[in-house]
Order: structure tokens, then C-alpha cells, then sequence
């Protein structure tokens, strides 16, 4: 006798699929308009309608470009804050005030009448 032996095998698959709106819409079929994003947007919206900003990409409507440079960092403003003893556009000027002078807004040591022969005083350093 020739006995054949059956074995079944149960299989369950759970498919989860995201859907990805145009960056201007959200919602479960991507009809809500996000009212923050414009054509200069760098971003998309969620799933609630907030306009998320892509990496760089600062401000309401993510149209502020700000990176995170030398001696600076970029605050939720999208506006390059230097750091301590730095200036400059691009936070690349260091300037320390001295009891010859003090840094101006730009970073450049600004010697008190009479003080320029220092050495802290010299090459406007």
C-alpha cells in the first residue's frame, strides 16, 4: 500500500501601503490643498496638513535657504546665528574685544583713538 501524506501549509501576508501625495495635497486620497505650500516650497505636507520642510529649508511657506556653516548655526528662522567671537555672512570672521578696541558688527576690531601701535590693534585684528 502506498500511502501519500498531505501537508497543507497555512500562509497569511499583511500588505501595508503608504501613499504619497503631491507635495501640495494630504489626506487619505491626497484631495486636501496645503494652504502653506506655494511654488517656491521646499517641503510637503503630513498627513494633517502641515507643510514639513525639506533639510535646509526654513520659514512658513520652507522658502528660507539656511546651512549650517564654519562657525555658525541656522536657528528655527532660517537665519545663520554665528557663534560666539565669529561675523560675517558666512560666520567666518573672528574678532575678540580687547582693551585696545571692541568688534563692530561686522567683526572688525575697532582700536580707541590713540591705541592702534598694540599688537591687538594691528591688521584689523
Amino acid at each position: 500500500m502506498n500511502l501519500t501524506k498531505l501537508i497543507f501549509i497555512s500562509c497569511r501576508i499583511d500588505l501595508i501601503a503608504m501613499v504619497l501625495c503631491d507635495p501640495r495635497f494630504y489626506g487619505a486620497d491626497c484631495s486636501k490643498p496645503c494652504s502653506t505650500y506655494t511654488n517656491g516650497s521646499h517641503g510637503r505636507c503630513n498627513s494633517s496638513g502641515k507643510l514639513i520642510c525639506d533639510d535646509y529649508y526654513f520659514g512658513f511657506k520652507c522658502n528660507i535657504f539656511c546651512k549650517n556653516i564654519n562657525n555658525g548655526t541656522c536657528n528655527g528662522y532660517g537665519k545663520l546665528v554665528c557663534d560666539e567671537h565669529y561675523f560675517g555672512a558666512d560666520c567666518s570672521r573672528y574678532c575678540v574685544n580687547t582693551e585696545h578696541g571692541n568688534c563692530s558688527v561686522e567683526g572688525y576690531l575697532d582700536c580707541q583713538e590713540g591705541k592702534r601701535q598694540y599688537s591687538t590693534c594691528q591688521n584689523g585684528m
